[in-house]
């Protein structure tokens, strides 16, 4: 099975920040202490604007602990992707339980 690695609120930070221009020496403490920073002047916009990418998908990897099993084609009904050492059915945990699909973790 799947797993997403959505962008979490320090990395949707770093992210917006190198993408507007700035250098990771002006940023990358700002970003280990968000709260610190969400009523200074000069960050607390970017910070803000930075939110809109919370939850952007990082990457995407295998699961390391669950297994779909089914009696059907995967490859045809739900789709395979390849890893970067082996195939994945395109099936997340999240989606699995709401569809009903068994695994097991």
């Amino acid at each position: 099975m799947i797993a997403w690695k959505p962008l979490q609120a320090s990395s949707a930070f770093r992210v917006y920040c190198k993408g507007i221009g700035k250098h990771i020496s002006e940023y990358d403490d700002i970003a280990k202490e968000l709260d610190d920073y969400r009523d200074d002047p000069k960050w607390k916009k970017i910070i803000e604007e930075s939110k809109r990418f919370v939850g952007v998908i990082e990457s995407v990897s295998e699961s390391p602990c669950s297994m779909l099993l089914y009696d059907k084609p995967v490859r045809k009904e739900l789709g395979l992707v390849h890893t970067t050492d082996k195939p994945c059915c395109l099936l997340d945990g999240y989606n699995c339980d709401k569809y009903k699909y068994l695994k097991n973790d």
